[in-house]
């Protein structure tokens, strides 16, 4: 189900742009593409934004000739309508301006937010059918998520054979080579290890992590595993890791274990001049559509958005920096650290510190080298999805919990 978008979104933009054979081109790829019923015009209303009357006229007269439904909908960036001067606080932030700065990038008005079924329907009284379309895409929509599934990796094991035995072999290879004369003590580690591996289907899982850390070796890149993958005698015998769990008596129950069938974590570091490389190989070696980095959200914190809030309301940087001052170390939220502090002097408003502080996402980044690599299935099926235009050519990906 696709809708066609806000006036800067394509079909509008060409409309606005008076191409409006290229308009009707456009909504005619969506319609042919994503069938009758699953494509939508999109009707919207804000007072301070000149060209949606004509964007609007268009959209229903490109309905009509084309057979499209329109549907209404209400651009939203907050959720309360008493929102809106704190959305305008954090763009400010966002932007490096403040609220002085008549130049800036801001919401003409306040009806940005999230609006009621009456109050839609009283905006567009000329389109009746439009608003009861909302009701219609609703009841098309029929989301589930699978939650407690694993969708490994699947590595491409040599003439077909089962993952696990594979994986036996090249550990009981890698055993035989450590250990010239092992005691019964190591033997049936490993026994117990591949055993554990097996009840949990986590071998194809050990097997792309072989192949990633054999590409390293091989291409001379330095890398590290850290944390709980040390306790593994598997990953020792894969060479994974070069720690051997036995002469310093870690648990392998605290990577792995039966009882508790969660996903083990290997970290692993590469060199920071060479980490491409790595990347390169995976994308090439298990397919581009099935690689994503990982994203990371920059929050707002108490001492940092309280400086943040501070600069884009335009005040000295003593007045925010004694404010910012009184927030005790251990405190998660603003409003908190003001009543703790009990003071009434701050030159800040707490209702604005606290509503607009918490929470919100400060910037969009990745990280330094985490990826999910070789997805049973494409990256772009995993449930939230944030595209960056990336050189390399490797998506990243924000996976929802």
């Amino acid at each position: 189900i696709v809708l066609s978008g806000c006036p800067t979104a394509e079909v509008p933009r060409l409309i606005t742009e008076n191409r409006l054979e290229d308009a009707k081109e456009a909504a005619l790829w969506y319609k042919r593409l994503l069938g009758e019923d699953s494509y939508f015009l999109e009707l919207q209303r804000h007072a301070h934004v000149d060209e949606l009357p004509a964007i609007n006229e268009a959209l229903v007269e490109l309905g009509r000739e084309l057979d499209i439904p329109c549907v209404v909908t209400n651009d939203c960036h907050y959720v309360h309508k008493e929102d809106s001067s704190l959305q305008d606080v954090l763009i400010c932030i966002h932007t490096n301006t403040t609220i002085h700065d008549d130049k800036r990038l801001k919401m003409e008005d306040d009806s940005y937010y999230l609006k009621s079924p009456e109050e839609m329907a009283e905006l567009f009284q000329d389109f009746p059918e439009a608003v009861s379309n909302t009701d219609l895409i609703a009841g098309m929509c029929n989301l589930k998520l699978a939650t407690g599934e694993l969708h490994l990796p699947t590595y491409p094991v040599p003439d077909g054979s089962d993952p696990d035995e594979y994986l036996a072999q090249l550990c009981w290879e890698g055993y035989k080579q450590l250990y010239r004369k092992p005691s019964p003590e190591v033997e049936e580690r490993l026994k117990y290890e591949l055993e554990v591996i097996r009840l949990t289907q986590f071998a194809n899982y050990f097997l792309v992590v072989w192949d990633i850390i054999s590409f390293a070796r091989q291409s001379n890149i330095l890398f590290g595993v850290r944390g709980s993958a040390a306790g593994s005698l598997v990953l020792y015998c894969l060479g994974v890791t070069e720690v051997n769990p036995l002469e310093y008596r870690l648990v392998f129950e605290r990577f792995l274990n039966v009882e508790r069938k969660e996903m083990p974590d290997i970290d692993m570091d590469f060199q920071d001049d060479r980490r491409d490389e790595v990347l390169s190989y995976v994308t090439r070696r298990y397919g581009r559509d099935k690689v994503a980095q990982i994203i990371t959200f920059g929050t707002l914190g108490a001492k940092a958005s309280l400086r943040d809030v501070g600069r884009s309301l335009g005040m000295g940087y003593a007045d925010v920096d004694r404010v910012a001052r009184l927030v005790p170390f251990k405190s998660r939220t603003p409003s908190r650290s003001v009543r703790s502090s009990r003071t009434s002097t701050s030159p800040m408003s707490p209702s604005t510190i606290w509503l607009t502080l918490p929470g919100p996402w400060r910037a969009l980044s990745t990280t330094l080298a985490p990826t999910l690599p070789a997805l049973s299935y494409p990256a772009s099926r995993l449930r939230s999805m944030y595209l960056f235009r990336d050189p390399p050519g490797v998506m990243r990906a924000a996976k929802s919990q």
